[in-house]
């Protein structure tokens, strides 16, 4: 948990994957949540300083909301983070070029799952 705890208090640059990586596996174990989720698909909102709105499950891609707690830091850092991460060059570079390329075999979920895995298992 220290390493953890240590990631998400460091001024995250997100320069390389390895960077995205950690925070993303940080920000995830901190919330319950999936990678995609973190990455893409959910939709957070303060509650109060350990609890968020959450909605954009993916494995059920419904609309249902949720309350979850977040661990180790306030919610307020919890999205701030969020926003860091989802607006990295690196990731919104990667989650673009899916989204143009119109696969219709896969969902753009497991597209940017596996595109994204690819980079952040190195």
């Amino acid at each position: 948990m220290q390493k953890i705890f240590n990631i998400l208090n460091n001024k995250n640059k997100l320069k390389s994957f390895e960077e995205i990586s950690y925070l993303s596996f940080a920000l995830s174990s901190i919330s319950g949540r999936r990678m995609i989720e973190i990455f893409y698909t959910g939709k957070f909102k303060i509650i109060n300083k350990k609890k968020i709105l959450f909605n954009g499950q993916a494995k059920n891609n419904n609309k249902k909301k949720y309350e979850i707690y977040i661990l180790l830091i306030d919610t307020k850092k919890f999205i701030k983070k969020i926003k860091k991460l989802r607006s990295c060059k690196k990731i919104k570079k990667i989650i673009k070029k899916i989204k143009n390329k119109n696969n219709k075999i896969n969902s753009i979920n497991s597209q940017i799952s596996n595109n994204l895995s690819s980079h952040l298992n190195k």
